[in-house]
């Protein structure tokens, strides 16, 4: 019990639980209400049909008196009124559950895909690229999805369950035999078709989320590839792929949808078939039919509300099914929030630390895995302020990874980062605000230039006169200002309608605009041609005397203009 309480404060957090308590509390008086109301129907009838069939049944003087105090047609208004008061009142109580039943779906919806998306966004840098994105998408919007909506069923299973005790309570007070042997019937019919469909609702749930993973995954893959898609029309594999998984997704999809469509028919044939063999027993034993009547409504009216009911049920505890991994799922995510320690570089309230002479990296040693050999092995590198220095290696001999470590993107490494004789840990300083880097692929989100190159500033505290001193050192104010909307131009996804050079002169600028003490770039010229790298080249160092430069290629040619140039594999400056 105390696991299950602590699962669900895990996932809804505490002011959800509140509401859920609520809501508990309501179903309660809204199932009474319901005990109230369908048991009205047998006594409005009995009071049209003879006042005296009441006092038969109820020996109470109250009753008996109300019934001999007033006419019949007194009665019949009096109990007219007192029957619509309890529907209405049922009715409003209601709508009320299900509009606070909404409401709690919504905000565990949004509790739970904030906490999963601070979650990606706090962890670490190796820990978060090294996770599947189609899992990533899949989770933030199905599986999140997924779970608000097994809460959302959970509600429905406890409103529909607690209806139908009352119901049950109700027909046996009335009638022990019938409600039993109602309850017997009604209870083999639903365990028979649980045990005959849990299983396979549970693997097609499991099938469902992963083949949408695997269509996340598709489609991703078609826009990263786009270019050799078309180069190697490759079209019809691709479409192939697309339509295979789209063929399973539906499949399982069709055959969940049929599960959930049979309890309603099954129960809809056994309650009238039920009704039918009462009305017949009771002929067949010769008994006033007329006085069956309040005990036959009551039933008839019990049955309307139980099928839909126990259907509510069935489709609730199946969708439960269903979506069982993706609750699994989203619960190991939020475990492993608890789990994980705080990621230093988001601690407030850092040191600064000011690059004023120099960067020692002393014996730098790093491997990705355990079971890997070093990508970086016993790297010394000293950079001293206002260097222009340039690295180089093969494929693999640890660059990026470099450019990474003096990033504080990664932090597991061997050796010491000092800057100004302090050693530096990314949980007691603030580095990253010296630092500007330009990678080999600029990201351009679909918004404004002056959006692009701003990136993650509010509107309100753009800075105007650094966003055109940035867009002038990189040498792209002029064609912003050719726009017709300047720097409030939309740029298109992923920077589709700009050149190669374009781009890199956005990320220049947008690497500038922070006012860097050190800029990296990181094989930022390896997409450009040859007389454009040049230029490009030539514009950087030409505006960067007062910055020191760490320059990435695997081109020696490129690196001319640095003072120095370290090779990674040979461990030792070759200029």
């Amino acid at each position: 019990m105390k696991k299950i309480y602590n699962e669900i404060l895990l996932l809804i957090g505490r002011t959800n639980f509140i509401y859920l308590i609520f809501l508990s509390i309501s179903l309660i008086f809204l199932s009474l209400l319901e005990f109230i109301g369908i048991g009205s129907i047998p006594v409005f009838l009995s009071v049209i049909i003879d006042p005296n069939i009441i006092s038969e049944h109820i020996n109470s003087p109250y009753i008996i008196n109300i019934i001999n105090k007033y006419e019949k047609s007194q009665l019949i208004l009096f109990s007219s009124i007192i029957i619509i008061g309890v529907f209405l009142v049922k009715n409003l109580i209601y709508v009320l559950i299900v509009y606070f039943q909404g409401i709690l779906t919504k905000r565990v919806k949004l509790y739970l895909s904030s906490k999963i998306y601070k979650k990606y966004l706090d962890s670490n840098y190796l820990e978060f690229i090294n996770k599947n994105s189609a899992v990533m998408i899949r989770t933030l919007n199905m599986d999140v999805g997924n779970t608000s909506i097994f809460v959302l069923n959970i509600i429905n299973l406890m409103r529909e369950t607690t209806i139908f005790l009352a119901i049950c309570i109700l027909l046996f007070i009335a009638s022990p035999f019938i409600s039993l042997t109602m309850l017997i019937f009604f209870g083999i019919i639903s365990l028979l078709f649980f045990l005959k469909t849990h299983k396979k609702i549970f693997t097609q749930g499991s099938s469902l989320q992963f083949l949408t993973s695997e269509k996340i995954k598709i489609i991703n893959n078609t826009i990263g590839s786009i270019k050799e898609v078309k180069i190697f029309k490759l079209e019809n594999y691709l479409k192939k792929i697309f339509f295979d998984n789209a063929k399973r997704y539906e499949k399982f999809a069709f055959k969940n949808y049929l599960i959930k469509l049979m309890p309603r028919v099954i129960l809809e044939i056994g309650a009238v078939s039920g009704i039918m063999i009462i009305v017949v027993f009771y002929v067949i034993l010769e008994k006033n039919i007329l006085g069956l009547l309040p005990l036959l409504s009551l039933i008839v009216v019990s049955m309307i509300r139980i099928v839909p009911g126990l259907n509510l049920i069935q489709n609730s505890i199946s969708t439960l099914k269903t979506i069982l991994p993706s609750y699994n799922h989203i619960l190991s995510e939020l475990l492993r929030v608890r789990e994980n320690p705080k990621n230093d570089r988001l601690i407030e309230n850092k040191k600064l630390i000011n690059f004023n002479k120099e960067i020692f990296l002393d014996n730098i040693k790093f491997k990705y895995k355990k079971d890997t050999g070093l990508i970086l092995n016993k790297i010394n590198l000293k950079i001293s302020k206002g260097d222009k220095i340039g690295i180089i290696g093969k494929s693999g001999s640890g660059k990026t990874t470099l450019v990474s470590i003096l990033l504080g993107l990664i932090e597991n490494y061997d050796g010491n980062l000092i800057i100004d004789n302090k050693e530096i840990t990314f949980s007691n300083y603030e580095w990253n605000n010296n630092v500007g880097y330009v990678p080999q692929d600029i990201f351009l989100i679909e918004d404004t230039i002056k959006n692009n190159i701003t990136f993650g500033i509010n509107e309100k505290d753009i800075d105007i006169s650094s966003l055109h001193e940035a867009s002038k050192k990189a040498q792209i104010f002029d064609y912003i200002q050719l726009l017709p909307k300047n720097f409030d131009t939309i740029i298109g996804e992923r920077g589709l309608n700009l050149s190669a050079g374009q781009k890199q002169r956005l990320g220049i600028a947008r690497a500038l605009y922070r006012k860097p003490e050190l800029l990296i770039l990181d094989e930022s010229t390896s997409s450009l041609d040859f007389d454009t790298e040049e230029k490009f080249i030539n514009d950087v160092f030409s505006y960067s005397d007062d910055k020191t430069i760490i320059f990435i290629s695997h081109k020696a040619s490129a690196l001319k203009k640095c003072d120095k140039i370290y090779d990674l594999n040979q461990k030792n400056f070759v200029k």
